[in-house]
């Protein structure tokens, strides 16, 4: 299987009990995944540029707010992939191990697998993330 690639996120849904949630709707996300490393760029389509004068706390505060980013390293085994996270903007991510179950179709690498809310500190029980990419570069 070929997960190598430049990959556009096409959806991401995050279920927690009952419940599902479209997870980056409204932002373009890309995903590269190349020589056992991967990483992703995740933003709002509208970002405000900062103004004439310089960056404000508030304007600083709007850029990150409309701007994900992270790094690390991956491995592939078979079907189970999983990343470990050296660089990330949410930092309870960092130093995390995240695996998931990926698969390739053509051009759409699907990614999914427990989501381990409770280790990140992020909420009281774990999800499940069912992640959808097309291929935009090989």
């Amino acid at each position: 299987m070929r997960v190598e690639g430049r990959w556009e996120l096409l959806s991401s849904d995050l279920t927690i009990g009952d419940k599902t949630y479209p997870c980056g709707a409204g932002r373009y996300m890309v995903k590269e995944i190349r020589a056992g490393r991967f990483n992703f760029f995740s933003a709002a389509p509208q970002r405000a540029p900062f103004p004439p004068t310089g960056p404000t706390p508030e304007a600083r505060l709007a850029a990150a707010e409309s701007f994900d980013a992270g790094a690390g390293t991956y491995t592939l085994d078979g079907e189970r992939y999983v990343e470990s996270v050296e660089f990330c903007s949410y930092p309870n991510y960092v130093g995390a191990d995240l695996a998931f179950t990926v698969r390739v179709d053509g051009d759409t690498l699907v990614q999914e697998g427990e989501y381990p809310l409770t280790r990140l500190g992020l909420g009281p029980v774990d999800g499940y993330l069912i992640e959808t990419y097309r291929r935009i570069e090989d």
